[in-house]
């Protein structure tokens, strides 16, 4: 009986991954800011919108340290690759969004000493998102192409065990024969059938289809 358990592990970024991730937001954010100078930042001169712009990068790269590092390195059980979804994604990063602008709102009121109001946090929701937007959907790309090149080694290296069981099988003599079994990772779900009726197994997002 051949098995094949696709074995759960944690989202494959690996902490430098995380920390560049933060960096290059952070970094989005001060360059978008200081180039454009959106936001009213048009009325400050060139050193005091440097400043500015500097200052709300710097936000941007240590709450995204915290959602993206620290959160995952003390619940990495909420971020089983194998259990992402799509709506998990858009959720996390909304809730980056959220906390990047809470830090943005309370820099805002410390050091421009702005009344801390529904006006304000409202203001930051619609200028946070206008300046994530963009570089988030670069990301999501970038871990999309990621992902796919991780499960295709995945895929590739399965392929290459049940020709190596093959052939194992043809150098003993041995005529393929047995049932192939197919369980899910919480074993709730299983597949069994003659191995010689196994046409080929194809990705269908978070799942699979068996042909045979």
């Amino acid at each position: 009986m051949w098995k094949i358990l696709a074995p759960p592990f944690p989202i494959s970024e690996s902490y430098g991954v995380r920390f560049r991730s933060a960096l290059y937001f952070g970094l989005v954010v001060f360059l978008f800011l200081l180039i454009f100078r959106p936001f009213e930042l048009h009325t400050l001169n060139f050193r005091s919108a440097a400043s500015a712009s500097f200052y709300y990068g710097l936000v941007c790269f240590l709450v995204l340290l915290v959602c993206l590092v620290l959160l995952r390195a003390l619940f990495p059980s909420l971020f089983i690759e194998s259990r992402w979804t799509v709506w998990k994604e858009i959720v996390f990063d909304s809730f980056c969004v959220f906390m990047v602008t809470v830090g943005n709102v309370l820099f805002t009121h410390f050091y421009w000493k702005a009344n801390l109001n529904a006006n304000l946090v409202f203001r930051f929701i619609w200028i946070t998102c206008s300046v994530a937007i963009f570089p988030l959907c670069i990301m999501i790309m970038l871990r999309q192409i990621g992902l796919m090149r991780s499960y295709g080694k995945l895929a590739g290296s399965l392929n290459e065990q049940i020709r190596a069981a093959e052939k194992e099988q043809a150098d003993a003599g041995t005529e393929q024969s047995g049932m192939l079994t197919l369980q899910s990772e919480n074993e709730k779900d299983k597949l069994s059938f003659p191995v010689e009726e196994l046409l080929y197994i194809e990705a269908a997002d978070n799942y699979v289809k068996i042909h045979f």
